[in-house]
């Protein structure tokens, strides 16, 4: 059992390391459970797939679990981190409907310090929320729950060239400061053995390894010591979308065939690149990066039917185009296709993930949402299964 939890916290709060407990309306308020809320909020910032800015980050805090873990003056701490500007409320709770809604206040991520506390009360309940985490509801069956985070002991990265890369990355300005902020956490966390993560209501499993770059993960991650391969889904939200739009659009449409070639060719983005030149004026990599974007935009944003990517979507598929707003207009709720291509994602990824487990013994991986990360002698072996799970698609799930 660790003596010490390592916590990210911001300068200006350090003051809150130096002293036992600070007295705040009349209640005194143990500093050492303020600055573990506050890296908490922090590790949701950091786990969050959404690539916003910190000061446009929102997040809920639900009060059964923070009177759980601090008591019943929870209220009292999360008051204090509002009067010293840390967090703000942003909207309040509705009975049955929602918990209360915070935004995280901006600070400079670059004096963001690594401090180490210790407080066996907050220990012992770090281990009970790992198994509380662990045994959570999800899709994801338990025993491949336990196998995933189990495999996630034997990960290590290369600290110091990867804290290098990601420097370097931020000096020459091809970085944003919320996503080196993300990075650099996750670094020093799989460095620490600090194992974060979280089964979502929609099949994701989030941990160090999803905000991590793709080109970290490659470089300087290893299983057990050996180099790892990384099998994905190509244009993953799309191939989910065209199996949807197969069964319940005509196939003989020619709009719909384009769309299911595109998309098995693994050339549906670069089709929105060639067709509007003039809008996608950046180098490759990064024009891959708006056309993703743009199509995400569509599929999972709010649809403003005059807004930019709707007219570039709906001019290259418009019925198609009318499909999806017809989904989302039924369903009255705008996120609809992200849950449902999320959950086809998961259930695809952990399926193969367990007939893996059944075939190859002994081996580890890591999933980081449509892709799985495994020591690289077992490539031939990986690549059999997953290909095939893909190729036997329409017969293997049931999506309907």
């Amino acid at each position: 059992m660790k003596k010490s939890l390592g916590i990210f916290c911001p300068k200006n709060y350090l003051y809150l390391n130096e002293i036992k407990s600070i007295k705040y309306n009349e209640v005194n308020l143990k500093t050492n459970n303020l600055l573990y809320i506050i890296h908490e909020i922090l590790l949701k910032f950091q786990l969050d797939d959404d690539d916003v800015e910190l000061e446009e980050f929102t997040f809920n805090l639900y009060s059964k679990i923070l009177r759980d873990k601090y008591g019943s003056h929870y209220k009292y701490y999360i008051d204090y981190l509002i009067s010293i500007n840390f967090i703000s409320l942003k909207s309040n709770y509705f009975v049955g409907k929602k918990s209360k809604t915070y935004v995280l206040n901006w600070f400079n991520l670059d004096d963001i310090k690594r401090i180490h506390i210790y407080d066996n009360i907050l220990l012992k309940n770090s281990y009970k929320e790992y198994h509380r985490k662990l045994n959570a509801k999800s899709p994801i069956p338990l025993y491949i729950r336990k196998k995933l985070v189990s495999d996630m002991d034997s990960v290590k990265i290369n600290y110091c060239e990867s804290e290098h890369y990601i420097n370097n990355l931020k000096e020459i300005g091809s970085i944003t400061s919320s996503k080196y902020f993300k990075n650099y956490q996750s670094i020093i966390n799989i460095k620490e053995k600090n194992i974060y993560f979280i089964f979502d209501d929609w099949g994701r499993l989030h941990t160090n390894f999803t905000v991590l770059k793709k080109e970290i993960r490659k470089r300087f991650v290893t299983i057990d010591d050996s180099e790892i391969y990384e099998l994905d889904i190509n244009n993953s939200q799309p191939f989910f979308l065209s199996k949807i739009i197969k069964k319940q659009m005509n196939n003989n449409d020619p709009e719909v065939k384009l769309f299911v070639d595109l998309v098995n060719k693994g050339l549906f983005y670069d089709y929105f690149i060639d067709k509007f030149p003039k809008y996608f004026i950046y180098e490759e990599k990064e024009n891959k990066i708006y056309s993703k974007k743009l199509v995400y935009k569509v599929l999972f944003g709010y649809n403003g039917i005059k807004s930019e990517q709707s007219k570039i979507f709906k001019k290259l598929f418009p019925n198609i185009f009318e499909y999806i707003i017809t989904v989302k207009k039924s369903n009255s709720d705008y996120k609809c296709w992200s849950y449902k291509l999320m959950r086809m994602e998961s259930d695809f990824i952990f399926k193969v993930v367990d007939e893996i487990y059944r075939q190859i013994k002994n081996i580890k991986l890591f999933t980081v949402h449509d892709s799985i990360s495994f020591p690289i002698k077992y490539k031939d072996k990986v690549e059999t299964i997953f290909y095939s799970y893909l190729k036997n698609y329409d017969n293997l799930f049931d999506f309907n």
